[in-house]
């Protein structure tokens, strides 16, 4: 048995709060947690530890670093090598 909605939709849009992070924050942090984690995985430290280090479950560590190239060391450090590359650039 479903309850009926009548249709009503509930959309509120909650006031901007000054203690509440920007998308921009957030991503850029994100963006610095991943860059960590596969620099971390380029050293050669395991999946494990860099979990541990940067408070992630293990699982979520190995998708980010098989993204850059995980378990191939080489490539790690060509993923860690082209963004040091970039953030020259742009500076």
């Amino acid at each position: 048995m479903s309850i009926p909605t009548g249709g009503i939709r509930c959309i509120s849009k909650q006031p901007k709060r000054p203690w509440d992070k920007s998308q921009e924050e957030v991503s850029r942090s994100e963006n610095t947690k991943r860059q960590m984690i596969v620099t971390m995985l380029a050293e050669g430290n395991p999946v494990w530890y860099v979990a541990a280090m940067v408070n992630m479950r293990s699982h979520d560590v190995y998708v980010i670093g098989c993204a850059a190239g995980y378990p191939d060391k080489v490539k790690l450090r060509r993923a860690v090598w082209a963004q040091r590359q970039l953030d020259r650039q742009a500076a």
